[in-house]
């Protein structure tokens, strides 16, 4: 059984007391490539609802949950992505899954206490190229940006 994991690595703008830290990675779980072909994928939302084609789901992924602290009262944080994601490896090579994309709510806004949660789903595809994927964990890093 696969085990795809992103991680994800925030940058933004400097500030003394702001601060992202990753309370979760995004996970897509366990699950079993039925045949490797160009339509077999997953997506895996950030309300943590996720759909496979081709793809069993053997045990559920999570999204991953970005905390934001320390920028002030009712603050509206932008977030992109570059949209050029690395494969999803295994550390000794193979075949490579490819994040098609990351799904996330464009802005946010802090609270009272200028902190803001942001979770981050995505969409995972396999190579289709008929080749067979080892069972193992795979993952890469995603950079988002923020603006505030």
């Amino acid at each position: 059984m696969i085990k795809p994991i992103l991680l994800l690595s925030a940058f933004y703008s400097v500030n003394a007391l702001s601060q992202v830290t990753v309370l979760e990675p995004l996970s897509f779980g366990t699950i079993v490539i039925v045949e490797n072909t160009p339509s077999s994928s997953i997506t895996l939302l950030p309300s943590g609802t996720s759909s496979g084609t081709n793809i069993h789901i053997m045990r559920n992924g999570y999204p991953a949950e970005l905390l934001f602290e320390g920028f002030g009262a009712r603050v509206q944080i932008n977030i992109t992505d570059s949209g050029v994601h690395q494969p999803l490896t295994r550390i000794n090579g193979g075949t490579a899954f490819t994040l098609d994309n990351i799904i996330y709510a464009n802005s946010i806004v802090t609270n009272a206490y200028g902190m803001a949660t942001l979770k981050i789903g995505g969409q995972l595809s396999a190579s289709g190229d008929g080749q067979l994927y080892l069972d193992d964990n795979y993952s890469t890093t995603v950079e988002i940006t923020i603006a505030y």
